[in-house]
């Protein structure tokens, strides 16, 4: 080979593992990796669960909030802080253990077998038991049920003359899960705190 050839050879080498290089060093791992292990790719792993602030304190990153509520299961209607409006005016917002009070309330969608004592169950899906705490909320309005008031609150039970649950829980097991007429509300005025069915 020839000088002129030689370098032309040498710098078209040169050029080719430099375009090699910069096209493999963004799939490289950054930072160190210990002998043997292999580091994981994770390109929508989501935002980290804490970021650094400049002066050093770690500050929660924002994540997105779990929506529990479908609003159109029971045409649901989403008002500000969270909260929902039911076709017949009922409110339901955040609170109790499970965040929300909707959610509390669907916690009586399915049984809890090994809950000692009864567990009032609902008969359908969300949309089924929303317009049914509706259908009992207005037929106490007109006068039905009986309503107990305990502080700021009014505990109403309401019979809807056909079956809405049945009975769960260790209780309902042994009884062979009973159905249920009924339906309690607790409310402090249009929020709804809790709704279930059960036997009176």
């Amino acid at each position: 080979m020839r000088p002129g050839r030689r370098s032309v050879g040498l710098t078209l080498l040169g050029f080719g593992v430099l375009l090699a290089w910069l096209v493999v060093k963004p799939m490289l791992p950054t930072g160190p990796v210990e002998t043997g292990q292999v580091r994981p790719e994770t390109p929508n792993a989501g935002p980290p669960a804490s970021v650094e602030r400049p002066d050093g304190a770690a500050e929660q990153a924002e994540r997105p909030v779990e929506r529990p509520i479908d609003s159109a299961a029971g045409a649901l209607t989403e008002l500000p802080g969270d909260v929902w409006r039911s076709p017949g005016g009922l409110l339901y917002g955040p609170g109790s253990r499970e965040g929300h009070r909707l959610r509390h309330v669907l916690r009586h969608a399915r049984d809890d077998p090994d809950r000692p004592g009864e567990h009032g169950v609902f008969d359908g899906d969300q949309a089924a038991i929303v317009a049914l705490i509706d259908e009992a909320y207005a037929r106490s309005e007109q006068g039905a049920g009986r309503v107990e008031r305990d502080g700021p609150r009014s505990v109403v039970t309401v019979d809807l003359q056909r079956r809405v649950g049945y009975v769960g829980g260790q209780v309902g097991r042994r009884q062979g899960h009973p159905a249920t007429r009924h339906v309690r509300l607790v409310l402090e005025g249009r929020n709804v705190i809790t709704a279930y069915p059960l036997r009176p």
